[in-house]
């Protein structure tokens, strides 16, 4: 079902849900039902041909017959294995009882108010969020031991009023008077991709059981969810909204959205710079954090961020809805911008838009108002955590940055006697990028596409920082892009895609959201396409570059297992420019085990040989089991390329 489809479809379900919401949850039971009707009906008609094959075996002693009965059995383990869905607990450290006090209370005020379950236990982490989350102990029996999750980074964020209002949120999606199973069934809908996907990479039979029902069913299975998730979402808000106000529930939104990229614009990202100058990180940098809550944003980059954020539409594969439609459900703004009517008032008396922005010096913030001293505490532990897992790849990053730094002083060098080539230039604009040095890369990638217009990755880099740049000039560069390869016309899709959404151009951002469907589902068929080779395949000679040639040469004259390498490419049907590699290498004493010397050779002669282009590389190790395939190539002018003498 292509987005278009699948869009129509959201919007008939949605117009149940308003005409009858009783009607819609019987329809979503009703698909449910038959979901594990089918694989029941499936799973029995298995067992039972496993059952009367070995019936047959016994009685006209048939031991043929042995080689049906394994892989029916096979693929009712590997259907099994697929519908299995474990949920881990969540990481964190479980906050003892009578540490934070006054959060257990709160928590539990919330939580009677809400009728919803109790916690077993409170976790604290790192990350820039909030959840209450169930993990079944018995499985599909259920059971569920309830964990309340909290990241301390949105707790230093948020207003004691704002974080109350996310506590609300979480334990409403649990709440016994309005039972939430939206994201369930959403779920439910991943869990048939997922058997799917098992079939289909181990190559079984037993897809052809499933494939056209699952690509009938699970598309409407999600659509279902997704309506439902929305509601959800709403009715939750509604419900924090009651419990706290509409202002805390739509500042702790606004929090969400601004605060996450407070934490990466100006958090994180300068402390990453400091890799350039320092070998290893600092010894405190969780512990530093409370600060950036209490330095306000400058005005016209919050007005930026916030207008960012109340411009983008929810993607039809997100189960909340966009935050302006949150916002409007609990008439805090007009759903078509022309009215912004929060009145909240920031914690030093001032508004901003009238907006609620992020905790300032004002007034404690939530992870001091119910952690207390435990708030530092956890952030000490996190700077122990985060300097122990970042200190080896710190180190490398410096060392990168000083070898980056020296390609540049080199070029510099080289440019003052001539002008630089294009691969040169490329080196330049791509070592620029990845020093995260913006300005300096637009400008290098620029002067790639003027010397060589049809370098389809500079185009497209390109387009990406001027996008970023919110400079619109981007979008022909990667549409150019997309037009020179398949490849990025997937990327670029995706990229745009997302760039129209976050200006509100909805018109733009579903078509590019249909055409990214269309060569991602190209994409998915070539993928397929080239998982293996067959007798069935042909075999055609392949130009190779005499770089890329001296290139493998050298490579397998290093590796003294290697006598022989073939390259040849597979005839393939979708995406002809994303062409199929096919290797085949004979070690010595190739007769042997592959458990011998010869292990792990295929493996290693990928990375010997990747070119790091679009190309799909399918290597073969020489057996006696693919003897055919030295036969074939034997037949193709040039395929042998390397020659042990």
């Amino acid at each position: 079902m292509d987005p278009a489809q699948y869009e129509r479809l959201v919007r008939k379900i949605e117009a149940v849900a308003l005409a009858s919401p009783r009607s819609l949850k019987l329809r979503v039971r009703l698909l449910v039902a038959l979901g594990y009707a089918y694989v029941l009906l499936v799973l029995g008609a298995l067992v039972a041909a496993a059952i009367l094959l070995v019936w047959l075996l016994v009685k006209a002693h048939g031991g043929g017959l042995i080689k049906l009965v394994v892989p029916l059995l096979g693929l009712v383990v590997v259907i099994a294995k697929s519908l299995r869905v474990r949920v881990a607990p969540p990481d964190g450290r479980t906050l003892e009882k009578g540490r934070a006090p006054v959060l257990d209370a709160r928590v539990e005020q919330i939580r009677a108010q809400l009728a919803a379950p109790a916690a077993d236990h409170v976790v604290l982490n790192d990350a820039f969020n909030a959840a209450v989350m169930q993990v079944p102990r018995l499985g599909i029996l259920g059971f569920p031991r309830t964990y309340l999750v909290l990241g301390v980074p949105l707790m230093l964020a948020l207003t004691r009023d704002q974080f109350d209002a996310v506590l609300a949120h979480e334990f409403a999606h649990l709440s016994g008077s309005h039972p939430k199973v939206g994201l369930w069934v959403y779920r439910m809908s991943r869990t048939w991709n997922q058997l799917l996907e098992q079939l289909e990479t181990k190559r079984s039979w037993g897809r052809r059981l499933f494939e056209w029902f699952i690509r009938w069913y699970q598309p409407r299975l999600q659509a279902y969810g997704f309506v439902m998730s929305r509601r959800d979402e709403y009715e939750a808000d509604a419900d924090a909204a009651r419990v706290t106000s509409a202002d805390a529930m739509g500042g702790a939104l606004v929090g969400l959205q601004v605060g996450e990229r407070t934490l990466h614009e100006h958090f994180w990202r300068p402390i990453w710079r400091g890799a350039a100058e320092a070998p290893s990180p600092p010894p405190a940098v969780w512990s530093t954090m409370g600060a950036v809550w209490r330095t306000p944003l400058e005005p016209e980059v919050r007005s930026e961020w916030l207008g960012t954020a109340l411009a983008r539409r929810a993607s039809d594969d997100d189960t909340h809805p966009s935050l302006r439609e949150r916002l409007a459900a609990l008439g805090l703004v007009e759903r078509d911008g022309s009215q912004i009517a929060l009145g909240v008032v920031e914690r030093d008396g001032s508004r901003i838009d009238g907006l609620p922005t992020l905790a300032t010096a004002g007034a404690p913030s939530a992870a001091e108002h119910y952690l207390g001293d435990l708030a530092g505490e956890m952030l000490s532990s996190f700077d122990v955590e985060w300097r122990n897992a970042v200190t080896e790849r710190w180190r490398e990053r410096h060392e990168e940055v000083q070898a980056q730094r020296a390609v540049l002083a080199r070029l510099a060098e080289r440019e003052r006697e001539e002008p630089l080539g294009a691969a040169d230039l490329w080196l330049r604009a791509n070592t620029y990028n990845d020093l995260g040095e913006s300005e300096e890369a637009i400008h290098a990638f620029r002067a790639v596409v003027a010397l060589a217009p049809s370098h389809v990755r500079a185009h497209f880099l390109l387009g990406v920082l001027l996008l970023a740049a919110n400079d619109e000039a981007g979008v022909e560069h990667v549409k150019h892009s997309m037009s020179l390869s398949s490849e990025f016309a997937v990327r670029g899709a995706d990229v745009l895609r997302d760039f129209y959404a976050s200006r509100g151009m909805e018109d733009e951002a579903r078509a590019m959201a249909q055409l990214l469907w269309h060569n991602g589902e190209e994409l998915r068929l070539a993928l397929l396409e080239r998982q293996a080779v067959t007798k069935r395949d042909t075999l055609l000679p392949v130009p190779l570059d005499p770089s890329y040639l001296e290139a493998v040469r050298a490579a397998m004259a290093a590796d003294e297992r290697v006598v022989r390498l073939w390259i040849a490419r597979r005839a393939t049907n979708h995406l002809p420019d994303y062409p199929m590699l096919v290797i085949l290498v004979e070690p010595i004493w190739w007769r042997g085990s592959w458990s011998g010397p010869t292990a792990g050779l295929a493996q290693d002669v990928m990375n010997r040989v990747d070119a790091n282009e679009w190309v799909h590389l399918y290597v073969v190790q020489l057996s006696g089991n693919t003897e055919w395939v030295a036969r074939r190539m034997a037949g193709i002018a040039g395929a042998l390329v390397y020659e042990r003498t």
